[in-house]
């Protein structure tokens, strides 16, 4: 099977470049979806991808591979949807799944690890969580199954959390000082 990035000219349309990758294994997703679920990230100079059943690919303006950092296959049958995010020279990537829990800052140059945090693993039905964190002031903010949490940007420790009834698959969203998450 095969996973690809691909750079399209916003404005015509047109196709600049394409990077293709092959899995030795596809995670599982939804029916009505595919294995590239989330949205690349870009800081102007490079293009960064996350796959579930790959891991995190940086390529340059022009198509070219600079770095990847491998995962794990995401054994959890509906797959990944939490896209990476920058922040200053870090390249965030939550990945809150059943036998990983861990939130984690890639330098967004060169792929090395700044730091990584392991999650606390949730009692929940549904353990796999879907959600994009989001930056407000120093903290990423994480919904997550059972819980809102916050971390550190600078070091990952775990700043706050309030469990709450919901499952971790709606992002987010930021607003002046108020911080606005869908659950149920």
């Amino acid at each position: 099977s095969e996973l690809q990035t691909i750079c399209i000219n916003r404005i015509t349309g047109e196709i600049k470049w394409k990077q293709s990758i092959f899995p030795d294994k596809i995670e599982g997703y939804h029916p009505v979806s595919n294995a590239a679920q989330t949205s690349p990230a870009t800081d102007g100079e490079r293009v960064y991808s996350y796959f579930g059943s790959y891991g995190v690919l940086c390529y340059d303006k022009t198509g070219k591979l600079l770095w990847d950092y491998k995962i794990n296959v995401h054994p959890h049958r509906w797959g990944v949807s939490s896209s990476p995010i920058l922040y200053q020279e870090k390249l965030i990537v939550s990945r809150d799944i059943k036998n990983e829990r861990y939130l984690i800052a890639l330098n967004k140059v060169n792929g090395s690890t700044i730091w990584k945090s392991d999650l606390p693993e949730l009692n929940y039905p549904t353990p796999t969580n879907w959600a994009t964190p989001v930056i407000y002031k120093d903290q990423i903010i994480l919904h997550r199954s059972k819980e809102i949490a916050a971390y550190s940007i600078s070091d990952g420790h775990r700043i706050w959390g309030f469990s709450q009834l919901t499952g971790g698959v709606s992002t987010p969203v930021v607003s002046g000082n108020n911080i606005y998450i869908g659950t149920w």
